[in-house]
């Protein structure tokens, strides 16, 4: 019998295939020494490595098996002396590459798919189910079998080279959609907690949302920052996604400034991501030193450096500037903003330099919206901010104020499009519940208009008819760009918006979470009433899960909701359509803050170790 009556395909071709397996194993014996090498800094769970292991343990077996069979099967092929010998040594060569080829794929198979489930890190793609073939199909089984093994041997490469682009890769995602798809189920929360007793400290918890995990929704650490009074609120990293192609750069410090302290602790979660340690504390001198309070926003730069908008001066006036920080020695170096032209007010900002534009918003005065809400001081310019401060990035200069008006008083979270191209965006108005969308006109400046409008509600109090007004406390985007999340404090509902059209985006979703408004009946999880309204948003890296925390800052709770303070504030999660749109309340995920060892405390932002949805600002190539 000749090759070619064996082999329904030219031999050339089938020592081709053979040649590729040879090939295939001298780099896997190489990947496989650099992955050993490097196996401390694979990210993944216990399961990855196992995976890695078992591919080291027995490639090279599979290997040797297959060059064997091709070896064998040849001799006998070409020697006339084995007639008789050679279908039944070649069926028994056979069963023995087949039994070896299905144990060994079928334990890298189970493993594979248990890395999926439990960390998503590695692209599943490797092994497919293969049948045996009849008698009709007998002469292709050989080649079949071979290119097969070929195949996933390539494939195995393939996943390999991705493995180590990734190691040489800096912190982060390549973009908000490699995000958005390949990022993994969020496992931990680092939520910042607010103490209402000024005699005891403010901490960073950590929250378990492994739902396969004993500890699922409860806190399961807590890191103090070891003094009173600081008044944590927001959070952010010493560097993020800007950064992705600086591979001497790793995400390990999460940034916490304190609004009334002036103080910023750097805590270290990359040591022990359950249990974060404070590593540094930034007094609050060095901020004051260059007339700067209450630090508020944090984002990183791709310089390596962070950036903090500050709201007031040393006299706690309004003023709105940036402080900058060296993440490698965790010193205040001065302030970001160059030119005469400072901000009257200050708070969250958003930078897109491929169109060389930052844009920032505002709050108010310090020493007057710290004693709480006053109707009365919304009218006064020199109280409340309504204004968007438009900066050339290139330059740190301010270009360009837009007046919003009274509709847009209070302008909060501000959020461009993640595609770091885009040259739009959203911004929730507080005090009148009005979201305007900001973008570049043909003629190169930067103008808003209104395009979500949330009228006041009638209620009655004492007897009397007054109007509540929505307070939307923060807006949130998906990855892809595709939801808008918004959050109305004093309303007490959660509402998703479908923005493929930014200019007129389409309610998909809404429910209700406690709030101002008289209700029937309160909204209950797990036992727990849910005193409070929503207040701060933070939507899982593929959209599917939204997180709900209730405080907005701790003089506020205190005015509006003295219940909840009283008995802790909460976390719920939203289950999300992302297909058809719509959000629903999970019943069986909780975070009680009224359970905490040291008496109730109030939650506000939620951060994910890794990034999130509104931590990280990706770059574009000009």
């Amino acid at each position: 019998m000749s090759m070619a009556s064996f082999f329904p395909l030219p031999r050339g071709k089938v020592i081709g295939e053979i040649r590729r397996v040879r090939r295939t194993g001298v780099f896997l014996d190489s990947v496989s020494f650099a992955l050993t090498s490097r196996e401390g800094a694979v990210r993944g769970t216990r399961p990855a490595h196992d995976l890695l292991h078992i591919i080291r343990q027995h490639l090279k077996g599979i290997i040797a098996i297959t060059r064997y069979v091709v070896i064998i099967v040849m001799h006998f092929i070409s020697n006339p002396l084995y007639k008789h010998a050679k279908l039944l040594a070649i069926i028994v060569l056979i069963l023995i590459t087949l039994v070896a080829g299905i144990l060994l794929r079928n334990k890298i198979k189970r493993t594979a798919i248990s890395v999926i489930q439990e960390s998503e890190y590695i692209e599943y793609g490797l092994m497919t189910n293969a049948t045996v073939p009849g008698k009709a199909d007998r002469k292709e089984y050989l080649y079949r079998l071979l290119t097969n093994t070929t195949r996933s041997l390539i494939q195995m490469e393939i996943q390999a080279r991705r493995l180590e682009e990734n190691m040489r890769k800096g912190p982060g995602y390549a973009t908000p959609l490699d995000a958005f798809r390949n990022g993994p189920r969020e496992e931990l929360l680092y939520v910042v907690c607010v103490q209402p007793d000024l005699t005891k400290q403010d901490y960073l918890a950590t929250v378990d949302v492994d739902p396969k995990s004993p500890t699922y929704s409860q806190v399961i650490h807590r890191t103090y920052t070891g003094s009173v009074g600081d008044e944590l609120h927001h959070s952010g990293w010493n560097v993020c996604s800007s950064c992705y192609d600086n591979p001497d750069l790793k995400r390990n410090l999460l940034i916490l400034p304190g609004l009334h302290s002036c103080k910023v602790f750097a805590v270290d979660v990359g040591t022990n991501p359950r249990k974060p340690e404070l590593y540094k504390v930034i007094d609050g001198s060095e901020m004051r030193s260059f007339n700067c309070t209450f630090p508020h926003t944090t984002h990183c730069l791709a310089s390596g450096e962070i950036m903090i908008s500050t709201m007031g001066d040393k006299n706690e006036n309004g003023k709105g500037d940036f402080v900058l920080i060296d993440s490698k020695t965790l010193k205040v170096t001065g302030t970001w903003t160059r030119g005469e032209k400072i901000a009257k007010f200050g708070y969250d900002f958003w930078y897109q330099p491929y169109h060389d534009v930052m844009i920032a918003s505002e709050w108010g005065t310090p020493k007057h919206f710290k004693t709480g809400f006053h109707p009365g001081d919304i009218p006064n310019s020199e109280r409340y901010g309504s204004s968007l401060n438009v900066y050339k990035w290139s330059t740190r200069v301010l270009e360009q104020v837009i007046d919003l008006g009274n509709e847009g008083s209070a302008p909060l979270e501000i959020r461009f499009l993640h595609d770091p191209k885009s040259e739009e965006g959203f911004v929730g108005c507080a005090v009148n519940a009005n979201v305007y969308r900001f973008y570049k006109s043909n003629d190169g400046k930067w103008k808003a208009d209104k395009v979500i409008d949330i009228p006041a509600k009638k209620v009655i109090r004492d007897g009397k008819e007054t109007l509540i007004n929505g307070l939307i406390s923060d807006i949130l985007l998906s990855l892809d760009d595709k939801y808008l999340y918004i959050s109305c404090w004093l309303h007490g509902d959660v509402r998703q918006y479908d923005i493929s059209d930014p200019k007129n985006p389409k309610l998909t979703g809404q429910i209700h979470l406690g709030g101002e408004i008289e209700v029937p009946q309160l909204v209950t999880v797990k036992s727990k009433k849910l005193y409070g309204g929503p207040q701060m948003l933070q939507l899982s890296l593929d959209g599917k899960r939204l997180y709900v925390s209730s405080s907005l800052y701790s003089p506020w709770d205190k005015q509006f909701y003295p219940q909840m303070v009283e008995q802790g504030g909460w976390i719920v999660k939203l289950d999300v359509d992302t297909v058809n749109g719509g959000i629903k309340l999970d019943p069986d995920f909780l975070v009680d803050f009224g359970k905490e060892p040291n008496g109730p405390v109030i939650p506000h932002e939620m951060r994910y170790p890794g990034g999130d949805c509104t931590s990280d600002i990706w770059l574009a190539e000009k």
